[in-house]
């Protein structure tokens, strides 16, 4: 529910995404050059916060590796049954620079194929809700000493489409007679992180700051209300929601 508190949350390395009361905009990282995806279940709340109180998906990614240099490149062609078929790229470098010092850059773009026909006066469109999503990250890892690193980084990503995956017959088909006009959708989250460590022989200090934007915006045609009408390529309801949210962090 868009005004309640999540009780599930979501976690990137050790920062969270979740807003700490209502859940207008879930952020979805992809997971490529990711390390782990963890699926913590029960209440998670004394390490996590009080947006884990039935547990928590934690995106892990790779830290910059020091003294070795790397890259990756994917791609691959994801076909859906009585729909369209669309491409999706990842890339990914690691570049270390001195000993004390890397950098890692990752990034994905995805086409994902549509299903749902539509089939009115108004508008005739085949697969019409593919969409794009687009992730990309860079990080940075100062270590100077074994006991001592700073590690900091920037992840973007967002999900575009003119219209939302949904449908409302009784028949479960995936089509629509009903809906003289798209529904685009478009959401978008950022999130900054300086992440600052000391090992000491007893104990370890641990500083982690982290700022997170998130947008939600989606222009839902409601005209499906007066079916009979919308049927005829008549638009009538409209409903329109837009969300900014920001937040800080800080942990020791």
């Amino acid at each position: 529910d868009t005004g309640t508190n999540q009780t599930v949350g979501t976690v990137f390395g050790d920062v969270p995404l979740s807003d700490p009361y209502g859940s207008f905009s879930i952020a979805d990282p992809d997971p490529w050059d990711l390390k782990t995806v963890e699926v913590l279940k029960g209440p998670q709340g004394t390490l996590f916060g009080a947006t884990s109180l039935a547990g928590l998906i934690r995106y892990v990614p790779n830290a910059p590796e020091l003294q070795q240099g790397s890259s990756r490149f994917s791609a691959d062609w994801v076909s859906v049954k009585d729909g369209s078929a669309e491409p999706s790229f990842g890339a990914m470098v690691n570049a270390p620079i001195g000993d004390t010092i890397a950098l890692r850059f990752a990034g994905s773009w995805q086409h994902k194929p549509g299903y749902i026909d539509f089939d009115n006066p108004a508008r005739k469109k085949e697969d019409a809700d593919d969409s794009y999503t687009r992730t990309g990250r860079v990080m940075a890892l100062w270590q100077p000493s074994e006991r001592f690193n700073v590690t900091a980084w920037h992840v973007r990503g967002g999900r575009q489409s003119e219209e939302l995956s949904y449908l409302n017959n009784a028949q479960g088909e995936p089509a629509r007679d009903d809906a003289p006009r798209n529904s685009p959708v478009d959401n978008r989250y950022t999130l900054s992180t300086l992440d600052a460590r000391y090992e000491f022989d007893w104990a370890s200090l641990v500083s982690v700051t982290g700022y997170q934007t998130k947008y939600a915006f989606n222009n839902t045609d409601t005209s499906y209300l007066v079916r009979p009408l919308a049927q005829l390529g008549i638009k009538s309801v409209q409903a329109r929601r837009e969300v900014d949210t920001s937040g800080w962090l800080q942990e020791l």
